[in-house]
């Protein structure tokens, strides 16, 4: 049977856990059980954080994202929306090589550009995710520094669940990855426009993936869902307009 989850995760993150595949993190490692049945199973229907042991798992999340994030006070910002979610709950969808070589190379540029502004220490990163993903894997991220906050969504969309926290960044010049393309990225891009101009959001070609459940062939986007295709730029471009590498000049 295929497994929902990247095996290979743990070796690309600091995983503390022991040999564990799912929850990376010693922290969640009485939350084992209950977290790898919600990777598992992302039954949508009428769920929320408001009953039973995911009321539980939240306070533990908040509580350990206000330990470790930190403030940033530059004009850009990167927003990743549930950047792990294929890693962790969806490459039972992957039918290819070709596909498995995509997921692999977006991991790559998320983790290469992450590392690339933790040296540099450019501008602030902050996740939107799920309590079962932050959980997982994504809380190392914040521990590391490569991420300084979180901000947590609703079950499987991409609505914060306090959408006041948008407000923060109503100055701020935003590039956003991360997932699905369309579905809860698109969510997450329209409420931030409820405070932000569009003109102030853009997207990272590379670190946006494709729901796999309805792109067999490819994750890459042609287009990202509620942002112009004028601001859907290259990571390279990204790279040279928040100043973390220089262009090499060509020479006739």
């Amino acid at each position: 049977m295929k497994k929902c989850y990247d095996t290979n995760l743990r070796f690309r993150l600091p995983a503390n856990n022991g040999g564990n595949d799912i929850v990376l993190n010693g922290f969640f490692k009485d939350w084992n059980s209950h977290i790898a049945s919600n990777l598992s199973d992302r039954d949508c229907e009428d769920m929320d954080y408001e009953r039973g042991k995911d009321r539980e798992l939240l306070e533990l999340c908040k509580e350990h994202a206000m330990k470790h994030q930190k403030t940033s006070s530059g004009e850009e910002v990167i927003m990743l929306t549930h950047p792990f979610y294929m890693h962790l709950s969806h490459m039972d969808y992957i039918k290819s090589k070709e596909v498995k070589r995509e997921c692999e190379t977006y991991l790559d540029n998320l983790l290469g550009f992450l590392n690339l502004n933790q040296t540099k220490n450019k501008i602030g990163v902050v996740a939107l995710e799920t309590i079962h993903h932050y959980a997982a894997a994504t809380r190392l991220l914040l521990e590391m520094g490569l991420i300084n906050r979180v901000i947590f969504t609703e079950y499987d969309l991409g609505h914060p669940l306090n959408k006041n926290e948008l407000r923060d960044f109503k100055k701020k010049e935003i590039f956003f990855g991360g997932g699905y393309n369309g579905r809860c990225l698109k969510q997450s891009i329209t409420d931030l426009k409820d405070y932000v101009n569009p003109q102030q959001i853009w997207a990272i070609k590379e670190l946006v993936l494709n729901a796999p459940d309805e792109n067999d062939h490819t994750l890459r986007p042609s287009e990202v869902i509620g942002i112009d295709i004028s601001r859907v730029i290259s990571l390279e471009d990204t790279l040279f307009k928040l100043d973390m590498v220089q262009k090499v000049q060509q020479v006739a």
